[in-house]
């Protein structure tokens, strides 16, 4: 499942790339690096305070969510309880950085790196997380961008040395 996965994936983001690169001039990279940087923003804010209806606004009714070491979940719905479930367990420190953007003007394909705390609520013992992340989300016809797919890992190197 995972191969088929990653299979698709590179193949929309190959498919993307020359659509995306024709498409955005210097200015227009800065505007939307700065809209990015804001909605990164927005994210880290209502993940920090366990805000379940901000973050589900977040998200397009189509969302996939790739989560590691998990099966996918699918939907609007269950993204937002599996977020529900998780914010009931932890508090969450997060503060994503913003490594590449990339926008053909209906999809942005985002990549960076999250980095934070989770402390458990029932004992209350930080555990510090790297992670990175590829995000693309879908934009609206207002220009609200909205998350459509969200795969995350650690940036631990990887058993084979890679």
């Amino acid at each position: 499942m995972n191969n088929l996965f990653y299979s698709i994936l590179l193949l929309t983001i190959v498919t993307l790339i020359p659509t995306f690169q024709s498409g955005c001039r210097a200015t227009d990279r800065v505007a939307l690096e700065t809209e990015i940087k804001t909605f990164l923003s927005t994210l880290d804010t209502v993940q920090n305070s366990a805000d379940i209806g901000r973050f589900t606004e977040l998200l397009d009714n189509d969302i996939i969510f790739f989560p590691p070491d998990a099966n996918n979940v699918s939907s609007r719905k269950v993204v937002s309880e599996w977020y529900s479930g998780f914010f009931n367990q932890f508090s969450i420190s997060i503060v994503h950085e913003l490594v590449d953007v990339h926008s053909d003007g209906s999809f942005i394909v985002i990549t960076g790196n999250a980095r934070g705390t989770l402390t458990p609520k029932n004992d209350g013992t930080s555990i510090p997380f790297d992670n990175k992340y590829l995000y693309v989300l879908k934009r609206y016809p207002d220009g609200t961008p909205k998350f459509w797919r969200v795969m995350f890992n650690a940036n631990a190197k990887a058993p084979n040395g890679g």
